[in-house]
């Protein structure tokens, strides 16, 4: 199942003219995006509505135990006066609407 999820931002990506390259047997299936850098780990976290702060320090604990260290997040959206919390724990944000 997690191959589904690196294929289809693959392809999103690549439809964005965004994707500068795959590395489809690294362990983690890397993925290089245009003025982003390497996303080497996708896990999809969905949700109803804004992701609370409590949402993000669990996520942001969760990513620190993937061998990769860095996941991306999808969700609905992440009100502005939590984005710098997300930045100062590591977190950046596509330099492009998302989807």
């Amino acid at each position: 199942m997690g191959r589904k999820f690196e294929s289809e931002r693959a392809i999103y990506f690549y439809i964005r003219r965004s994707l500068t390259g795959v590395n489809s047997t690294a362990e983690g299936y890397d993925l290089r995006v245009e003025n982003f850098g390497t996303i080497k780990y996708v896990q999809v976290k969905w949700s109803s509505g804004a992701v609370s702060k409590e949402r993000l320090w669990k996520f942001l604990k969760q990513v620190k135990s993937f061998p990769s260290g860095t996941v991306l997040l999808e969700t609905t959206y992440i009100p502005y006066y939590d984005k710098p919390y997300l930045r100062q724990n590591g977190g950046r944000e596509l330099p492009f609407s998302y989807p």
